[in-house]
């Protein structure tokens, strides 16, 4: 078996997960005719990502804080921003997506500095037509485990609130929610008619 390098690793895990979640999510694959109608429920491409866990390496990523905290989780903290430049490339490339949901835990631990990374980095979908809809995972609001690591030791750092988050992703479904519920961050959209 051939090694492989972290970038080939990377790239090979953002294609299967993008074909694996399109394979699942794509409908109605015939072609539309020469009118280009507006899209339907039966036509709509979309893809899921789930459990993004970014984190922003400003916040640290050496030490010995850092380390054992790496030691005893497994997100890939710090490959998670190239994991989803790789799966926002990948889905920028696949013909007639329409829309992208992301049910949650976009951040580490609901650091403010991860949430703007991860709108910076799904800028792009959005900047190419692709609808995105987020809503939290139970990482992404008020979270007391969002911190930096400064060598052997740990602060904290700001995290958001529901109306913050509700306020920095009302590019990513909140503006353009038609119903939201007036206790928590569900709301309903309709990317296209019927769905």
């Amino acid at each position: 078996m051939t090694p492989l390098t972290r970038r080939t690793f990377l790239k090979t895990l953002a294609l299967t997960g993008t074909s694996l979640t399109l394979g699942l999510g794509l409908t109605a694959c015939g072609s539309e005719d020469d009118d280009n109608p507006p899209p339907t429920a039966s036509s709509l491409r979309f893809a899921v990502l789930s459990d993004l866990h970014i984190y922003d390496t400003s916040l640290g990523s050496s030490g010995s804080a850092f380390d054992s905290y790496l030691a005893a989780d497994r997100k890939m903290l710090l490959q998670s921003r190239e994991i989803l430049e790789s799966m926002v490339a990948s889905l920028l490339a696949v013909d007639g997506l329409q829309m992208v949901s992301i049910p949650g835990d976009l951040t580490k631990d609901g650091e403010r500095v991860c949430h703007e990374l991860v709108i910076r980095l799904l800028q792009p979908l959005r900047e190419a037509g692709i609808a995105v809809y987020v809503v939290p995972g139970n990482h992404d609001i008020n979270n007391p485990h969002a911190l930096a690591f400064d060598g052997e030791s740990t602060r904290a750092v700001e995290n958001i609130s529901p109306d913050d988050f509700a306020s920095l992703y009302g590019d990513f479904g909140y503006a353009s929610a038609r119903h939201r519920h007036d206790n928590s961050l569900s709301y309903i959209a309709e990317p296209v008619p019927g769905v």
